[in-house]
């Protein structure tokens, strides 16, 4: 494997793009046969404290807050200012950071027809830890006291999976509470289309697609108040921004998000600037750069 990478980077490229974590790590190794223009993308960065291990912790902060982060590319680029920011603190090198966020494909989003059924929520992503399902599981436990038709479906698959399923049960939340796994794109959508908003609690986060999936869709998204995430809801325009960890702050908001106002259109306008072709003009923008 190791000589048909040399063999692969050895070729006539004009700009090799290196994308997030292990990938980024071979710039080092590139650089020694390639002296053309590089671009490491970081899209997010673990949090050293999720790691239980000893070894574990030692091996993300050597790999990714060391090794990673200060990739020998000319360029890096992030899909958050936050990002920019926290790359920024870590990195030695002065080679410029560039934000661009990831382009997305609004089109099946903007035109879905709203039909929200009161007290559905929604929630989408990979279930790792660092999305913090669980603080809506928590709160779930309380708003099903007060409104038990209060519905929250869970869109997604991962290693916490079956912590989230033995907390379901323990909770008593088997009939308020769904966890769906991965789903078609079709059943997204319809589920989108249902939901009164989306909720979403990661950190750390490098930028938050199903965030914009949401918006695009006309669904206000009820987040913490943490960058990234504040970077695309704005509070009382697109969504509802809550103190971070705070489930209490999200069990009053889900029983009282009837009460709350917003425009679909709105909504759907603050999406737009995430569109596929924006992203794909300022990518082409940066290559034509690095040619120069």
């Amino acid at each position: 494997i190791s000589h048909s990478i040399i063999n692969r980077f050895l070729q006539d490229f004009d700009i090799i793009h290196f994308n997030n974590h292990i990938p980024n790590l071979l710039s080092y190794f590139v650089k020694l046969f390639h002296k053309k223009s590089t671009v490491c993308s970081i899209h997010h960065l673990e949090a050293v404290q999720d790691f239980l291990e000893i070894k574990n912790k030692v091996g993300t902060l050597v790999i990714q807050d060391i090794l990673e982060v200060n990739a020998i590319c000319d360029v890096i680029h992030v899909p958050s200012f936050h990002m920019k920011e926290f790359v920024g603190r870590k990195r030695k090198s002065k080679s410029p950071i560039i934000v661009i966020p990831p382009g997305i494909d609004l089109s099946s989003y903007i035109k879905l027809k709203r039909k929200p059924v009161e007290g559905t929520f929604l929630m989408i992503g990979f279930l790792v830890k660092r999305k913090h399902y669980d603080h809506a599981l928590y709160a779930w436990k309380i708003i099903s006291k007060y409104n038990p038709k209060a519905k929250l479906y869970i869109i997604g698959s991962g290693p916490e999976e079956k912590r989230l399923k033995e907390l379901i049960r323990k909770l008593g939340l088997e009939n308020s509470v769904s966890l769906l796994g991965y789903v078609q794109e079709k059943q997204k959508l319809e589920l989108l289309s249902r939901a009164e908003a989306m909720i979403h609690l990661g950190y750390p986060e490098g930028f938050g697609i199903s965030i914009i999936e949401s918006l695009a869709s006309g669904v206000p998204v009820i987040a913490y108040d943490i960058p990234p995430l504040n970077e695309h809801i704005i509070n009382g325009v697109n969504g509802v921004l809550i103190r971070k960890n705070s489930i209490e702050d999200l069990v009053t908001t889900v029983l009282n998000f009837q009460k709350l106002v917003f425009d679909e259109k709105t909504i759907r306008n603050t999406a737009k600037r995430y569109d596929m072709e924006i992203c794909v003009k300022r990518f082409t923008k940066l290559y034509e750069k690095l040619l120069q």
